[in-house]
């Protein structure tokens, strides 16, 4: 009786040191981006989500905006062109998109 409690109690912390180191292996076999790298990464994303919005809404051809602001005060008093409506189109219909690009631009922009 003795000797099987003892198998079932190896057996028990067995599976407790097994459940606690396997994650640690797990992270350690892990890579690790640099800040470099990540921004990279995030910045390859928002380009490629930027440029799949835009085929959706039809304006490949339109340039990316620098700014979502849409009320541009150099542009005021003058006609509006189609390529001014496009980008206006643009910074609305992708928005979430063209500030994620910015914001990504920005980040990698920064020293580390």
């Amino acid at each position: 009786m003795m000797a099987r409690l003892s198998g079932v109690v190896e057996f028990a912390v067995v599976k407790i040191l097994s459940a606690l180191i396997f994650p640690l292996f797990l992270l350690a076999g892990c890579a690790t981006e640099s800040p470099e790298e990540k921004a990279a990464t995030r910045l390859r994303q928002a380009e490629a989500a930027m440029e799949e919005c835009k085929r959706q809404a039809g304006l490949q051809g339109t340039p990316t905006p620098d700014t979502t602001i849409l009320d541009v005060p150099e542009q005021r008093g003058q006609p509006l062109t189609t390529e001014g409506a496009n980008i206006i189109r643009l910074k609305v219909t992708c928005r979430g998109e063209l500030e994620e690009l910015i914001a990504a631009k920005q980040a990698r922009a920064q020293p580390r």
